[in-house]
């Protein structure tokens, strides 16, 4: 029976605490991103019961707080949401439910046009495991174009480059970093529309391997302002120190250059004027830290000057194709004339005093006689004819300076494979192409977008032709 009484007791009083204690459950809610939603408790108690906040969030997701602590909640996908939030208050070892609220949330799709993501992938060159090739790996929901790109390479170095109306955005740079390390590398894209992206990662830039090999190269150019100058000009390994280079001529002269570090394009440039024409070996020694010396040596071919060569080449243009050419005795006799050996700068060539020869097509050509005497002296004549009325050098290039695309106009004099070099102020080749020129003009487009700013060498080079040009790239 003082069970019974009790148990009245307690549910009597806990019906007069449920009248006149109320709890009052509420909540305000802000979304902050697209589906991150912050819930701020406003809910009200009385008494000081033990009491707990249940939070459901309608997607069957669920936490559990203090009776006034708020939370926050990220939802996976776009819809409406109903949230609620039950207050429970302890009743003895246990708790009962005292007030609850439930309100709608909505949760917006992402604006499709904001949906822009940026990365990059990157790798070593062959060049040098310090000059790295990133690639910019754009993504747009809406399929919208990149307009502009901007790198930042981690070593206080940047770039940016920006879509054409006349060629597409650029994706590809190359950087060279001036020693190994950890950087990290940014890219930045800049989408039609807007919408922006960035993405940082760290690269490992490893450095360069002992170098195994002693190499040296040069190359000779010949000076317009006389034939018989020719400027050489020599490349050195990049990863070497260089500290001495010698030249010797062929002709019994010689020059040594003690070389700074780095070396320049300048102290690895020479010139030198022959007296005379002829075949001259030339050779160029370096010598790099550490005791390693490298040679390198070629054939210089000296063409006799038309002035003073002992000797005289005429020719006459019968009509547009046709030229009727005679050799003369040498001015200073060391005996008879015992050949006259043409070459018509066509691949063909001929024998005798006079002789005509018909060109296949116009251009400019170098013809060359080659004088014999019984006292075995010999004598070089070149001229320069041109044929079909043309005044145009060989190569031409444009737009000069550049930016992306070099447009190359090669004259021909036949149809033969012709290889085309891009050399560095260093003498370094940065790019090289093979293609088959026809007898006439030609026109070839080449991508010099990746290329550094500076000035370059385009040579145009066949079994029969030669010819250069210099362009700067910006």
């Amino acid at each position: 029976m003082r069970k019974f009484y009790f148990l009245l007791l307690l549910l009597t009083g806990t019906g007069f605490l449920f009248a006149s204690a109320q709890d009052h459950a509420n909540f305000t809610f802000t979304i902050n991103k697209d589906k991150e939603v912050h819930f701020t408790n406003t809910s009200t108690t009385s008494g000081d019961v033990s009491r707990k906040a249940v939070w459901s969030f309608g997607d069957g997701q669920s936490a559990t707080t203090s009776a006034k602590e708020g939370t926050e909640h990220e939802y996976k996908a776009a819809g409406k949401y109903t949230v609620c939030l039950k207050i429970y208050k302890a009743v003895g070892t246990d708790f009962a439910l005292s007030a609850q609220e439930c309100k709608e949330v909505v949760i917006s799709p992402s604006p499709i046009e904001n949906d822009c993501k940026a990365d990059f992938s990157s790798e070593p060159s062959a060049a040098s495991p310090l000059v790295r090739r990133f690639v910019a790996i754009p993504s747009q929901s809406a399929q919208k174009k990149p307009i502009r790109i901007c790198w930042k390479f981690g070593d206080g170095k940047e770039e940016c480059k920006e879509a054409t109306t006349s060629a597409p955005m650029p994706l590809v740079s190359e950087h060279i970093y001036s020693k190994a390390g950890q950087y990290e590398v940014c890219v930045t894209i800049k989408y039609d529309g807007g919408c922006e992206a960035k993405f940082c990662k760290i690269v490992t830039v490893n450095a360069p391997p002992p170098p195994t090999t002693c190499e040296l190269k040069f190359a000779a150019f010949p000076v317009s302002a006389s034939a018989y100058k020719r400027t050489f000009i020599a490349t050195t390994m990049t990863n070497r120190v260089a500290e001495k280079i010698c030249w010797t001529y062929g002709d019994g002269k010689e020059s040594c250059v003690t070389l700074p570090n780095p070396s320049t394009q300048q102290s690895l440039t020479s010139s030198h004027t022959y007296t005379a024409p002829g075949i001259y070996h030339v050779c160029a020694k370096v010598m790099y830290a550490g005791g390693c010396t490298a040679e390198a040596c070629h054939e210089v071919v000296i063409k006799a000057n038309n002035k003073n060569c002992g000797g005289e080449l005429s020719s006459v243009i019968k009509d547009d194709r046709t030229v009727e050419f005679h050799g003369s005795g040498i001015a200073n006799t060391k005996g008879h004339i015992t050949s006259y050996r043409w070459n018509f700068g066509d691949g063909t060539s001929g024998t005798g005093e006079d002789i005509k020869h018909t060109y296949s097509t116009s251009g400019r050509y170098e013809v060359c006689l080659v004088l014999n005497t019984d006292f075995g002296c010999e004598t070089r004549i070149c001229k320069q004819i041109e044929i079909g009325e043309t005044h145009e050098p060989a190569i031409k290039l444009s737009p000069n300076p550049v930016k992306e695309e070099l447009h190359i106009s090669f004259r021909s004099n036949r149809q033969e494979m012709v290889t085309i070099a891009i050399y560095n102020v260093n003498g370094l080749i940065m790019k090289t192409f093979q293609r088959l020129a026809a007898a006439g003009q030609n026109n070839w487009g080449i991508d010099v977008s990746t290329l550094p700013n500076g000035v370059y060498s385009v040579i145009v080079r066949s079994p029969n032709q030669l010819s250069n040009a210099l362009f700067s790239k910006q």
